[in-house]
């Protein structure tokens, strides 16, 4: 890990291995699973907290094109954790969800996005490879 700009911390990890010690895993811990299972993103939400005795909340394909529906559903399934688009992640109503502490994105999201919920919670930025990996960096922005 190094320092990066301020409020920022940025990772990498060639050997796979960056979600160890790093994201709060276990059974009081809820994970989004959004990414359709032909997109690489969907290894890291499904298996990710299957393998560390953490809930795996699917989305209901009726709340997954409503914004406001799915902060509603965010918030009434107390989702912890959640790698969403930045597509989805910018049209999100811009409102604290009780019990999220954690939004993974992988891709350019705008500044304001960026500067919104990186103020209410941890949000990172992860690239991996396809080719390679699922994960290979990230950069993370406030809590």
């Amino acid at each position: 890990m190094r320092a990066a700009a301020r409020g920022r911390t940025e990772r990498r990890s060639p050997s796979g291995a960056l979600l160890e010690g790093c994201y709060t895993r276990g059974s009081d811990t809820r994970w989004l699973q959004f990414a359709s299972i032909n997109f690489d993103a969907s290894v890291l939400e499904i298996f990710n907290p299957l393998t560390h005795s953490s809930h795996l909340v699917i989305v209901p394909g009726e709340v997954r094109a409503n914004p406001e529906a799915m902060h509603d559903f965010l918030r009434a399934e107390l989702i912890t954790h959640a790698f969403l688009p930045p597509a989805v992640l910018r049209l999100l109503p811009r409102r604290p969800i009780e019990g999220m502490n954690t939004i993974m994105c992988g891709g350019k999201a705008s500044d304001d996005t960026v500067r919104f919920w990186s103020y209410v919670l941890r949000l990172s930025n992860i690239y991996g490879s396809t080719e390679a990996t699922v994960l290979a960096t990230e950069n993370t922005f406030g809590a």
